[in-house]
């Protein structure tokens, strides 16, 4: 909803094209405002994965915090991905999930290093821990 509601065709950068045709494997139409041709046909704007327009939406939303729990691992690394290349802090929701790629570049949380989906696990689950700490006493 949010993306459909914040984000329209004209509103797509070159990062975000980059970013569609790395996860979805999808190209813009030239003569076709709004449709790209993807492996299994053309689709709209609308029709791009969840991964894709979450990672699309963190990148124009810097200062918001997007649920990643339904995206796939190639969402994650591509924001992580983009993230670095454009030096900007973006953060994430992302509960119980593992199956991330090893992160390139790497991500930082709360000012340490997180490398991988074990790591960054770690330090989530550390976090929530000394919040729930800070908050009973």
């Amino acid at each position: 909803m949010f993306f459909a509601r914040n984000i329209g065709h004209s509103d797509l950068t070159d990062i975000d094209f980059q970013v569609i045709a790395n996860i979805d494997r999808a190209e813009p139409m030239p003569n076709a405002t709004g449709y790209f041709k993807t492996p299994f046909g053309l689709a709209q704007t609308k029709h791009l994965s969840t991964g894709c327009k979450s990672v699309i939406n963190a990148l124009h939303f810097k200062d918001r915090i997007f649920n990643f729990t339904e995206c796939g691992g190639n969402a994650i690394s591509e924001l992580a991905r983009f993230s670095g290349e454009l030096g900007c802090d973006i953060s994430i929701y992302l509960p119980r999930y593992r199956n991330i790629e090893p992160l390139y570049p790497p991500v930082t949380l709360n000012g340490q290093i997180v490398v991988s989906s074990d790591d960054f696990h770690d330090m989530w689950y550390a976090e929530e821990s000394e919040d729930d700490d800070d908050e009973s006493q």
